[in-house]
């Protein structure tokens, strides 16, 4: 399994110049999980969500698209406002990481 640790967000998109703007979801974090499971990939997304409408938006395409949400948060605030605060040392992440049953390391690895 394939646990994608980052960003989920919404690009705001305007079709047309002066046209209304549209949420799509988009994150390359995202885009990367969303990618392998459609490469049948069992994967996982672990990311901090909105709990509101843009998260919504989100998790919806992360549902169509069969991604494992068993580690993404979902937070009362917008997902841009974490600023950092919320991080965890590569270190402390790779120990998570392990604790919930994945091989992780924190030296790169090539497939």
């Amino acid at each position: 399994m394939f646990v994608i640790v980052g960003e989920a967000l919404s690009d705001m998109v305007q079709a047309v110049p002066g046209g209304p703007f549209v949420a799509r979801p988009g994150g390359g974090p995202m885009n990367v999980a969303v990618g392998l499971r459609r490469l049948g990939h069992d994967t996982a997304l672990m990311s901090r969500l909105s709990a509101g409408p843009l998260g919504a938006i989100i998790m919806a395409h992360i549902a169509r698209n069969n991604l494992r949400m068993d580690w993404c948060v979902t937070t009362p605030k917008g997902t841009s406002q974490d600023r950092g605060k919320h991080r965890q040392s590569k270190r402390g992440l790779v120990a998570r990481l392990n604790r919930l049953g994945c091989r992780a390391s924190d030296s790169p690895t090539r497939a």
